[in-house]
This record gives structure tokens, C-alpha cells and sequence, in this order.
């Protein structure tokens, strides 16, 4: 979920399971990992406030607090 308010259906590079560094550069930095109603993980940069990131709009209707910078939405099974 980008910023942007674009989806794009990224799959880990091992077709498994995200390793941090793939998720860090997805969303540019270290990641905060915060569960979903729905029960999925939402994976954000967790120097997000602080560098000043523009409001993700969708994570942030998904759940129900300020998101910001781009965000990984997947099935905690994923990340590694």
C-alpha cells in the first residue's frame, strides 16, 4: 500500500516468506509490524512520524490510526 493510495502485489523474492531486508527496503527503513483487525500483519517504517512520511490513507482506514509512508499488508506467516 503505497502513499499514493497504489496497490501492488509484491510476493517475497523466495516465494516463502519476507526476510527484514526485503521489508525494509519495501518500506524504507526499519519496520514496525502492527496486527490487523482481519488478523494479517501490516508492516510499516518505523521512523515514519519522524521523517516526516505523507498519511497512508488506506492503512490508515484499515486500522483506524494514523499510518504513515508506504505499508506491507501480508499474512504474518510471511515474514520471516
Amino acid at each position: 500500500m503505497r502513499t499514493t493510495g497504489e496497490m501492488k502485489h509484491t510476493p517475497p523474492a523466495d516465494q516463502k516468506a519476507f526476510k527484514l531486508e526485503e521489508l525494509q527496503g519495501l518500506v524504507g527503513g526499519s519496520i514496525e509490524i502492527f496486527p490487523t483487525p482481519q488478523g494479517n500483519a501490516l508492516v510499516v517504517n518505523e521512523d515514519g512520524r519522524s521523517k516526516n512520511l505523507p498519511v497512508n490513507l488506506m492503512a490508515t482506514e484499515i486500522m483506524g490510526m494514523a499510518i504513515v509512508g508506504d505499508a506491507i499488508m501480508c499474512h504474518p506467516s510471511f515474514i520471516r
